[in-house]
């Protein structure tokens, strides 16, 4: 069987008792309803590679995420972008997972154990550099900059490394590419006072 994140954890709603937290929207962090749940589907993806699953559908953030490695994370949007895994071994599969603290844990339960241990290496191809944005701002004093810093993208690749005694190969997961941010500078532009109509103002 192939199972559906989607399908299985449904649309996320402020009815179902989902709350605000962060999700990527153009390239932009911003605040919306289930952010986070890609973390449950991050943990799952990772799960389903070390269990040797057949991968059927996955897809990286846009940016960066902090909780798991570059190249093994999966994002999900309902309808729309979805994280899915076929059941590839000779019997059933239970998934279980369980929330402690603020620790997330997802394990599969099956009849055999794998033949083999699975790596996951992350390798960085290439670092992409934030692009430069520059704006006025006319609350800014004409000839200040502020700045507010942006972020590398990234080209990762996600190998899966196989090893026993007898063997040790590693194949090409998946190429994945994460957006920079742009590193914003503002240059002021507010016009200066002219201090002969501010000591006219208080002679008058």
């Amino acid at each position: 069987d192939i199972f559906s994140f989607n399908q299985v954890v449904g649309e996320r709603t402020r009815d179902k008792g989902y709350q605000e937290a962060p999700v990527f929207i153009d390239n932009q962090t911003v605040p919306d309803i289930g952010g986070g749940v890609c973390q449950v589907s991050s943990t799952l993806y990772n799960l389903a590679l070390l269990m040797n699953l057949e991968v059927i559908e996955r897809i990286n953030h846009s940016l960066p995420v902090s909780y798991v490695p570059l190249g093994r994370d999966a994002t999900v949007n309902y309808d729309t972008i979805d994280l899915k895994f076929k059941n590839n071994t000779d019997g059933n599969l239970l998934l279980v997972s369980e929330v402690i603290e603020d620790t997330l844990t997802v394990k599969f339960f099956g009849k055999e154990s794998l033949p083999f241990s699975i790596e996951l290496l992350s390798e960085t191809v290439k670092t992409i550099p934030p692009p430069v944005t520059i704006k006025k701002d006319l609350n800014l004093p004409k000839g200040e900059v502020r700045i507010i810093q942006g972020a590398p993208g990234y080209v990762v690749r996600l190998w899966k490394k196989y090893c026993n005694e007898e063997i040790e190969d590693k194949i090409l997961i998946s190429t994945d590419t994460y957006n920079p941010t742009p590193t914003f500078l503002y240059m002021g532009e507010k016009p200066e006072e002219n201090p002969e109509s501010q000591l006219n103002q208080i002679e008058d």
